[in-house]
């Protein structure tokens, strides 16, 4: 990564670091979203002060998953974006019942969740960075990659929206 590029990083992070604090000092307003395309539905978390939001949290449950991303924004532009993934070994609901009906030997344990996050880095409003779950860097020049970028500002708009009056 050049030095441009982490200089960026340094300072994305340590942005999204006062947010943190910023928000954990004044609490989050939640919501839950059982409209959300999912299978155990979902739900969204906001910081908001009187000059905007400034973080957004979604989280979508499933029976074999859940995902969760976080936006951190800057006088309503997206700088960051933080995407969870959480992969269950089996369904939520595969106890040793389900298991020994389906000749399984393994039930569901959230110890063996397999977690994977990828980072997105955005600069006035273009995402310039892309760090996937293994911390490498993807190539922005791909054209589905760049999608990413535009799908992420899209959801975090929409996400904003349902704590706008």
């Amino acid at each position: 990564m050049g030095q441009d590029r982490q200089a960026l990083v340094l300072a994305v992070d340590a942005e999204c670091a006062r947010i943190g604090s910023q928000c954990a000092g004044q609490g989050l307003v939640k919501r839950d979203l059982p409209e959300l395309r999912s299978t155990e539905g979902g739900e969204a978390e906001a910081c908001i002060d009187a000059s905007g939001i400034h973080y957004l949290r979604v989280t979508w449950y499933g029976e074999t998953n859940h995902s969760e991303i976080e936006y951190f924004l800057r006088n309503d532009t997206l700088l960051f974006a933080l995407d969870h993934r959480f992969v269950y070994n089996r369904p939520i609901y595969w106890d040793s019942a389900r298991a020994k009906a389906n000749n399984d030997t393994v039930v569901f344990d959230p110890a063996l969740t397999v977690q994977e996050q990828d980072r997105y880095y955005f600069k006035d409003g273009i995402l310039v960075l892309w760090l996937d779950h293994e911390g490498a860097q993807q190539d922005l020049t791909l054209g589905t990659n760049t999608l990413i970028g535009a799908h992420l500002i899209a959801h975090a708009a929409l996400a904003g929206s349902w704590f706008r009056p």
